[in-house]
């Protein structure tokens, strides 16, 4: 197997992560969530200026295998918050999503971060308890008139 590569995102890379996130979305995601669901979710790939915001401010990573990107992952420094991660749905059951929370995790504690938190979706909730997450509450978010149910979710470093 190819070695995983995980390095800072780039501005420039936008488009390839938003277009993973939309694929991974549309792929995965549909096992736990409605057509209507996962079709507007994905569509939140849009603008490309979001991302490039994103990877501008906040400890944005990627996963690259033979310069391709296969997973990105980024935390907000200032609020302890794991905002994304995603694992392209070719590359699935890896070890990727493990290193990318790997990078954030060691980030959070170079910055002498207690905990981590986060909002997961159904399908993602498996990954984060076996990595010490604990589920805080379940919540029914709506976005665009659609309810979608996520788990607020956090980790404490002792």
């Amino acid at each position: 197997m190819n070695p995983i590569l995980i390095q800072l995102a780039e501005p420039k890379e936008a488009t390839e992560i938003a277009n993973l996130f939309a694929e991974t979305i549309l792929f995965i995601n549909k096992a736990h969530y409605s057509l209507e669901q996962v079709t507007l979710w994905a569509s939140a790939k849009e603008p490309l200026q979001h991302w490039q915001s994103k990877i501008i401010t906040q400890y944005f990573v990627v996963a690259k295998m033979e310069d391709k990107i296969v997973g990105f992952s980024s935390l907000e420094e200032e609020t302890t918050y794991l905002d994304l991660l995603y694992v392209h749905k070719d590359y699935q059951k890896r070890g990727i999503a493990k290193k990318l929370l790997q990078a954030l995790e060691t980030r959070a504690k170079e910055l002498e971060m207690k905990y981590l938190h986060t909002q997961s979706s159904i399908t993602a909730r498996p990954f984060f308890e076996s990595q010490g997450f604990s589920v805080v509450k379940q919540q029914e978010k709506v976005y665009k008139n659609l309810t979608f149910c996520n788990f607020v979710m956090e980790k404490y470093f002792i």
